[in-house]
């Protein structure tokens, strides 16, 4: 199975790496990334931390906004 394309903002992107944020697919408007939430992405309570869900929401808006 072929690597996807990964858009130039992702490549080496130490912030994203160190939450585990993996690209998986890119196309026209659309972007898909995953994450597996572990105990360092929590807040109190168990909760997952509101920057990280940002950082996932910014990340794939900004990607799907990209031209192809």
């Amino acid at each position: 199975m072929n690597e996807p394309q990964v858009p130039l903002n992702l490549r080496d992107n130490p912030f994203l790496e160190s939450l585990g944020v993996k690209f998986i697919k890119f196309e026209e408007a659309s972007a898909i990334f995953e994450m597996e939430v572990s105990e360092k992405h929590l807040r109190s309570l168990g909760i997952l931390h509101g920057g990280v869900t940002c950082t996932l929401l910014d990340t794939a808006m900004g990607t799907a906004c990209l031209p192809i």
